[in-house]
């Protein structure tokens, strides 16, 4: 597949990549990294919850850290990701919040989290600010952009909306495709999704027809076989894919995914060669979509795993 960067984005991508020749500077003590899934949902209804930390000395009363959490499971999962910040990693603070998507798995604790906790920033999509997709929300009938369209406990635009505006004490940010930043031995790295793709995205969710009855009883079976085809839910494929790259640890990866798509997959890989992240120094890998076979294809596991026997 031939996939490249906008031009503008390119030169972003350069500029990045020239400022991260010079040397990060290193503090005094032991670099540590943990990532921790949070047990969420019930039996095969999971969510996501990850909590991350990583700097210098974690185990003493004062690490030097950044504190990262990605998504906050449903809505009943926020305070118990609140409670483990407090208990585990000793913090009141949360430096980076991503939120990947709104499916209501995903999206639904982010409120506990905001109001539980001081945050300092907040990625997550804002479709209403993009100059080409505003109108085309301020159109939208209230009722019609319902993320996830069979279940009771997901979120609409004006859901995200209204919680955007009410977090003033927050800075918030696009995910958008790029260097974030590098901190304290570590550098974050958003691969995908691209402005273009998330648009094309978004007007797929913006047309999507309500779930009927029976539509509904079927997609709520608990099975899944491993002919089926690719997930093409619109709504997963503007997952934020993220990569971590340990400075500090022989610039070893770690990917997370959230619900991401086969295609978001294979353009947020193209796009990790253009930003300079090593797919061959991953080691820590957030399998998509819960372990979903429909995410996860031979194809996108290839890309960095290896083939078998090569």
């Amino acid at each position: 597949m031939n996939y490249s960067l906008p031009k503008d984005m390119l030169a972003t991508a350069r500029a990045y990549e020239n400022m991260n020749r010079k040397a990060t500077p290193r503090k005094k003590g032991k670099f540590g990294f943990e990532v921790v899934p949070l047990k969420i949902g019930e039996k095969s209804a999971g969510g996501d919850a990850i909590c991350i930390r990583w700097g210098y000395d974690l185990k003493s009363e004062s690490p030097d850290q950044f504190v990262m959490v990605v998504d906050a499971g449903d809505k009943k999962d926020g305070p118990d990701v609140v409670k483990f910040l407090k208990e585990k990693f000793k913090t009141t603070c949360v430096d980076l919040l991503v939120n990947t998507h709104n499916h209501g798995d995903h999206f639904g604790g982010i409120e506990s989290v905001l109001d539980g906790l001081d945050v300092k920033t907040w990625m997550v999509h804002c479709p209403w600010e993009d100059p080409i997709l505003k109108n085309l929300v301020l159109s939208l009938n209230p009722a019609i952009l319902k993320f996830e369209l069979r279940r009771d406990d997901d979120y609409k635009v004006k859901d995200v909306y209204d919680l955007v505006k009410k977090a003033v004490k927050t800075k918030i940010v696009r995910p958008d495709v790029g260097l974030y930043g590098e901190t304290k031995g570590v550098r974050i790295t958003v691969l995908g999704p691209d402005l273009d793709y998330y648009r094309k995205m978004f007007r797929k969710i913006s047309t999507a027809q309500p779930v009927t009855e029976d539509l509904k009883d079927f997609s709520d079976k608990d099975f899944e076989t491993l002919t089926g085809g690719e997930d093409a839910d619109p709504i997963n494929a503007t997952s934020v894919v993220i990569a971590l790259t340990l400075v500090e640890s022989n610039n070893k990866v770690v990917l997370l995914t959230s619900d991401a798509t086969p295609e978001a997959q294979r353009m947020s890989w193209a796009n990790a060669k253009v930003l300079g992240v090593s797919l061959e120094n991953v080691r820590v890998f957030q399998v998509p979509h819960h372990g979903s076979v429909k995410n996860s294809r031979k194809d996108t596991l290839d890309a960095f795993l290896g083939r078998v026997g090569s």
